[in-house]
């Protein structure tokens, strides 16, 4: 049980940083259009 709970957060911890990369990369393009226009 403690492998399939570690792999759980693991999971878990990788869908974060994908979500927090996304949430990143589209503020990043706003901010450099709010810029550029």
């Amino acid at each position: 049980t403690g492998n399939f709970t570690a792999s759980n957060q693991n999971k878990a911890t990788n869908i974060g940083k994908m979500m927090m990369a996304m949430i990143l990369g589209i503020s990043i393009k706003y901010y450099v259009l709010s810029i550029m226009y």
